[in-house]
């Protein structure tokens, strides 16, 4: 069976601390044509460096634009200091730049996941059924903005913004296979929360499992290119004892899916 792919989990052109040049975009199309990955959904990474989102948001669209396949997954920031443009248009101008999700970082922009800072872009993004990429390292507890990443902290936010806004898709992606016993729960009660695969899920027949307990409706195919070596989840994927109709699934038709619901 052939399984059409797009890793949800992937990015170019961010950069990292002590490196000089940002990651190009031929380093990421060189490994999708090498696995036979027909598209990303792509964000700016390595981010460690990049703190000009909107600039950073405009060579994603523009790139992404001029290459078939590629899904850029703008940063978007609450706008609550009156500084960036307000919360539909940050949400209007990434739905015309191409946007199937757009990717919220608290931790890393500063701003905690409370109703009051964040609801009006929330509710903006929840209106147009826009998937919403979190990262693990991106998601601090409201009152500890710098939790420990295996805490618990992390799922625990997640938690609660599932739960305010269950029309809100929502993606995770890096979470370390410890946290499989909060995660799986978490899932189970938002069904509005899904997954990748990629950097971090490393758990021993864990597709499998997951499908068992869950289905294959919530889980999404990803690597963490640049950080992992993208072929391992690929094999992950294709080896795995599921059905077919499950593997095409995970393998691309759930995010087809999410972003077909798009408002646009």
């Amino acid at each position: 069976m052939t399984v059409r792919l797009i890793d949800a989990y992937t990015g170019f052109g961010g950069i990292a601390p002590g490196e000089r040049e940002h990651l190009p975009l031929d380093e990421m199309r060189a490994y999708l044509a090498e696995l036979d990955i027909d598209g990303a959904l792509a964000r700016t990474v390595p981010e460690d460096m990049e703190r000009d989102w909107l600039s950073a948001n405009d060579i994603l669209y523009r790139l992404c634009g001029e290459h078939d396949g590629l899904i850029p997954c703008p940063v978007l920031i609450p706008p609550t200091a009156g500084d960036y443009p307000p919360e539909h248009e940050q949400v209007d101008r990434a739905l015309a730049g191409g946007a199937g999700a757009v990717q919220l970082r608290p931790k890393a922009d500063n701003w905690p996941i409370l109703d009051w800072v964040c609801r009006p872009l929330i509710q903006a993004l929840q209106e147009r059924r826009v998937p919403v990429f979190l990262h693990e390292r991106d998601l601090p507890l409201a009152d500890v903005p710098f939790g420990d990443a295996h805490s618990g902290v992390p799922l625990a936010a997640a938690a609660d913004l599932a739960g305010a806004y269950p029309d809100l898709p929502i993606i995770l992606a890096g979470f370390h296979y410890s946290l499989m016993r909060t995660l799986l729960p978490l899932m189970r009660t938002f069904r509005n929360v899904h997954m990748t695969t990629g950097y971090n899920f490393a758990v021993h027949r864990g597709l499998e499992h997951l499908v068992r307990e869950l289905g294959p409706e919530q889980i999404l195919f990803g690597t963490g290119f640049p950080v992992a070596e993208p072929a391992m989840y690929v094999t992950q994927l294709m080896y795995a004892d599921i059905a077919d109709d499950a593997r095409a699934a995970i393998g691309s038709g759930n995010l087809d899916r999410l972003m077909k619901g798009i408002v646009r």
